[in-house]
């Protein structure tokens, strides 16, 4: 488990009412989904929730994405070279940062353990803990965890990190028509 020390880690858990990270992540994931019909999250139901009014791809943007500041709102940006999945994901980063711009003045905006954080949240925005555990078909198996990338709309990769930080998960390789 992370030791979390930033500002950005307290003021999060405060935010959310939670006495860790990990469980204000969840919370947050939950807060924003609320209401809807899961999966996938539509991420365009959340951008009033957080102050969003557009999102759009800046042919120019040369990172991922990023949250810019548009008079009294914000506006995220993304980048045209990533696939439909990733955009998700930086989507539901860009979110994550929204919701730190909520949390107070002088809020955090730069830092590698803020980028964690925004990763943690995003994930949880993208495939709720709830859902997943609602969605999810034991025992996973690599052919279950593509089904729920799928219905999630998230890359495998990330459902395969979402998964066994939740589930037991069983994985085999095939070779020749034999399970290695």
């Amino acid at each position: 488990m992370t030791k979390w020390k930033s500002a950005a880690a307290r003021r999060l858990k405060e935010f959310a009412n939670a006495k860790s990270v990990e469980t204000a992540a969840v919370e947050i994931g939950r807060r924003l989904t609320e209401g809807q019909i899961l999966p996938p999250t539509r991420l365009e139901e959340i951008f009033p929730r957080v102050n969003i009014r557009a999102c759009y791809i800046d042919h120019e943007l040369q990172t991922a994405g990023e949250l810019r500041e548009a008079d009294d709102a914000f506006e995220i940006a993304t980048s045209e070279s990533d696939s439909p999945a990733r955009r998700r994901f930086t989507i539901a980063h860009e979110i994550a940062h929204a919701v730190f711009e909520r949390t107070g003045p002088h809020c955090p905006r730069r830092g590698r353990e803020l980028e964690n954080l925004c990763d943690m949240v995003a994930s949880q925005i993208l495939v709720p803990q709830h859902s997943l555990n609602t969605e999810a078909k034991l025992p996973l198996t690599l052919a279950e965890i593509e089904r729920l990338a799928r219905a999630f709309e998230v890359s495998l990769t990330m459902m395969a990190i979402r998964c066994s930080g939740q589930f037991p998960v069983v994985c085999s390789q095939l070779q020749f028509g034999e399970v290695l």
